[in-house]
């Protein structure tokens, strides 16, 4: 791990955590703009952490799209349980609002799929 990745992911985690006790928008901004960063000093193979921590920055701005791009992402670059559940979960969020709408079930099913993916990949964790 080299230095500017530490400290970026540092920073990051430190303004994740401030979040929980102050919730102001200005600061999930922060917290992205530091983890955006950290992804300039890894390898793909380990940006699942930050694109997870991403996506979670998102979610607490309710902006459903970002934290669905940035699953997504980890989950390309790493396919476990945690990260097809949080999809799925994020899935079903995106389309709360077209329950009266014939799609939101086409969307729960595309939902249903990414959590059965993460339970068929693993089995024992359930």
């Amino acid at each position: 791990m080299n230095r500017k990745f530490a400290i970026y992911t540092l920073l990051g985690m430190l303004m994740s955590m401030m979040l929980f006790s102050c919730n102001k928008e200005e600061d999930y901004d922060e917290a992205i703009k530091y983890y955006s960063k950290c992804l300039e000093f890894i390898p793909v193979e380990k940006k699942s952490f930050i694109f997870v921590r991403i996506s979670n920055c998102y979610l607490e701005l309710k902006d459903l799209k970002e934290a669905k791009k940035y699953m997504e992402a980890a989950l390309r670059v790493d396919k476990n349980k945690q990260n097809y559940l949080k999809l799925g979960k994020i899935e079903v969020l995106l389309h709360e609002e077209d329950k009266e709408n014939v799609a939101y079930f086409s969307h729960l099913f595309e939902a249903r799929q990414i959590f059965e993916l993460g339970v068929f990949k693993f089995p024992d964790d359930i």
